[in-house]
């Protein structure tokens, strides 16, 4: 059986080695730390389908003692490793050397050596030591060149590392793409011979994962549009029995549900591209845009009410709906103009020459609210204040029936829920597994990262928003069919592709 590829990261006390290999293995858990020294013992780390091993090693503490101890011994000896042995052998004993032993510790199985630098921190002698030790332990060496902040001192490094390292290659730990992780695993390739077809199949099994990723990130989302679009609850309501109540708990267990649903989105977002583990290893918690029914997401999410209204987006058949305006807490939308309009207004202006009436001056406040439907009959007023309701028609009927709260009823809906996740997607994609701490997204920051991308429901292209709707009116009247869902997911999914690749 061929040994999977193995690789020793090695170099200097505090230069991203550990960030290194959280980035290229995807894993969250190691140990990555901005204070000096703390990888004290080697750490072996798989990649998360098993398919090449990364030893994470602590830094030289004392090159240039052992350059000079070793520097002539290794230049003649025909098997370098039995030197390195030996050296460790004669300091086993003893607290000299503990971190170099720990790297000869992991030389012996002759991995291929990734040499890394922080080329924003100076060149120093004990640099140029690492080096010739590692020059002249005769292994396959790759020098990674990973600035933490603004790498100013990668000429002088460059120069420096040409002598002695046949193949030099910039990668961020805390940048990286994963076109970035591809690459550098296509470059080792070139450098380890022993090694080349099998990292050469990884390079190309790591981008059809990724690829797969991201069609499937397309496939979660529009299946939670599918059933949230779409979703009720219903409450039977006893002869005599005062419905409101009723009413009113079964609205907060269906906006519950759909949060939920959206919950369980996101956490299948976060396994998909591996961020889950950093969430349970790291305490970072990824408080999502706020609720989803927050005032502040309708504000900033969802197509404006003009878009809704052109752009070949079909009219709904509800009195109203064409609104689908963004919906703040106090119940006003912006114009193009930025300046706010009332709802009343706004509805009135909509629907006043069509013969909008009393509905419209409500339906504003239906974005984000159910349907009520009491047995068969839906009341087409079902947006409006319940107190409006029960003033107008009072309590309906005293016999006993069975009342269905949903769907949601605004447009604007749909086009929210895929926003906020395609804004989860776009920031898992781009975080690198390097990267720890508490993290919150705010609703208005990832709304405007999706706008500099063209990535939000109001910069879609009129192919992808017309395959929306045509999803979206299919499954609302329940005659979608399976290519109707997979045209649509199809489409997303270029998008999304377009979005993380950006």
């Amino acid at each position: 059986m061929t040994k999977k590829p193995v690789f020793a990261l090695v170099g200097a006390v505090n230069h991203g080695k550990s960030s290194i290999a959280a980035t290229l293995v995807e894993q969250g858990n190691i140990g990555v730390s901005a204070d000096p020294g703390m990888t004290q013992v080697c750490q072996k780390i798989e990649h998360h389908s098993s398919e090449f091993v990364l030893w994470d090693t602590p830094g030289f503490q004392d090159p240039r003692t052992m350059l000079a101890e070793l520097g002539s011994q290794l230049s003649e000896a025909r098997k370098p490793l039995a030197v390195l042995q030996r050296f460790s052998e004669k300091y086993a004993s003893t607290n000299t050397f503990e971190a170099e032993r720990e790297v000869c510790k992991v030389l012996q199985d002759e991995p291929a050596i990734l040499y890394v630098i922080d080329s924003s921190k100076p060149l120093r002698k004990i640099h140029e030591a690492e080096m010739e030790l590692l020059m002249l332990t005769g292994l396959p060496r790759l020098a990674i060149l990973n600035p933490t902040a603004f790498p100013e001192h990668e000429s002088e490094w460059r120069a420096k590392l040409g002598q002695r390292f046949g193949v030099v290659a910039a990668f961020n730990a805390h940048q990286a793409s994963a076109h970035d992780r591809i690459a550098l695993v296509r470059t080792l390739a070139t450098v380890v011979d022993k090694w080349r077809d099998a990292l050469s199949r990884i390079a190309d099994e790591i981008e059809n994962d990724w690829a797969h990723r991201v069609n499937e990130s397309a496939h979660i989302i529009v299946d939670l549009v599918a059933k949230s679009i779409g979703h009720t609850r219903r409450v039977r309501v006893a002869p005599g029995e005062d419905k409101q109540p009723l009413i009113d708990a079964a609205k907060r267990g269906f906006h519950a549900d759909l949060q939920q649903n959206e919950r369980v989105l996101h956490s299948k977002l976060q396994s998909l591209f591996l961020h889950d583990k950093v969430g349970l290893a790291d305490k970072v918690e990824f408080t999502y845009l706020n609720d989803l029914f927050n005032s502040e997401t309708w504000q900033v999410f969802g197509l404006p009410w003009w878009a809704l209204l052109s752009g070949g987006v079909s009219v709904g058949a509800v009195v109203g709906g064409t609104t689908g305006a963004k919906i703040g807490a106090g119940g006003e939308v912006a114009m193009p103009s930025g300046i706010p309009l009332t709802v009343g207004a706004l509805a009135g202006v909509l629907v006043g020459g069509v013969g909008g009436g009393v509905g419209a001056m409500y339906w504003g406040k239906s974005v984000a609210q159910p349907a009520v439907t009491e047995g068969e009959k839906p009341s087409t007023l079902t947006a409006m204040p319940q107190s409006f309701l029960r003033n107008t028609f009072g309590y309906l009927s005293q016999t006993g029936t069975t009342i269905t709260i949903g769907p949601i009823q605004g447009k604007n809906f749909a086009y929210v829920l895929i926003d906020r996740a395609i804004g989860l997607v776009t920031h898992l994609a781009h975080r690198t597994h390097a990267v720890s701490g508490v993290e919150t997204l705010h609703a208005a920051d990832i709304k405007q990262e999706l706008d500099s991308r063209n990535a939000s429901a109001d910069h879609w292209p009129k192919s992808l928003t017309t395959c929306c709707e045509i999803f979206l009116e299919k499954t609302r009247k329940k005659i979608a069919t399976p290519a109707d869902l997979e045209a649509f997911e199809n489409k997303l999914a270029r998008h999304i592709h377009k979005v993380v690749e950006g």
